[in-house]
């Protein structure tokens, strides 16, 4: 800021020059204003712009931080869901888990029963029925032994409907259910075991547990 001149001393002393002194003074005042009014003027323009930068600076840093806020907001309902979809996921597969484990211990239960000798028969046929070979080998569990004899053999040969050689052998786990067909030189073979067609059922079974038991429908059925 400008500061005000003084009047000259030396000038004073002549009575001839105060008429000049005084006019110099007054306008040297008037000058003095101008500037200070000058410089208010722009110091409350460039305050004055100052504040509006600082404002948008401000909105600027808050809609930044709105943003900020609304991303993390979106990031943690996503792994919000994402963790309720791990925590649905694993219920269905511990619940399709629990069907299949009391599909083995009811089969297990019904073992060396004429029920059981039927399925485990269905399976053999089934397996032969895959190869289409003329001469299959029949591999089921110890336990079945006594149940898969010559007998069976036949009566799965007669069912099969067409001429098949078929031999048995007892070379699987005593926990194994169900048998494993191979054509006759071992190039082939069918897994018919009561684990494989779990294996192979698990992902209808998941269907049909989201169905029956969460509700969900199948994707197709939901763009029809």
């Amino acid at each position: 800021m400008g500061k005000k001149r003084n009047t000259n001393d030396e000038a004073a002393t002549t009575n001839d020059a105060s008429p000049f002194v005084a006019e110099i003074t007054r306008t040297a005042d008037e000058e003095v204003e101008r500037i200070l009014s000058r410089a208010r003027r722009t110091a409350e323009t460039r305050l004055g712009t100052a504040k509006d930068q600082v404002n948008a600076e401000t909105g600027t840093i808050l809609e930044t931080a709105k943003t900020r806020a609304e991303v993390e907001r979106r990031r943690i309902v996503s792994d919000l869901n994402l963790e309720m979809k791990k925590i649905v996921l694993k219920a269905r597969g511990e619940l399709v888990e629990e069907v299949l484990n009391r599909v083995r211990e009811r089969l297990e239960r019904s073992r060396g029963t004429p029920e059981y000798r039927a399925m485990l028969k269905a399976l053999v046929i089934e397996g032969i029925a895959a190869l289409d070979r003329p001469e299959v080998s029949v591999s089921v569990s110890t336990a079945d032994e006594a149940m898969a004899n010559s007998a069976f053999s036949k009566e799965v040969a007669r069912d099969y409907g067409r001429a098949v050689k078929i031999s048995s052998t007892a070379e699987l786990d005593e926990r194994a259910m169900g048998a494993i067909v191979r054509a006759a030189d071992g190039s082939v073979l069918f897994d018919n075991t009561i684990a494989a067609r779990m294996e192979r059922l698990a992902d209808e079974l998941h269907l049909i547990v989201s169905r029956e038991v969460f509700g969900d429908e199948p994707a197709e059925a939901k763009n029809t």
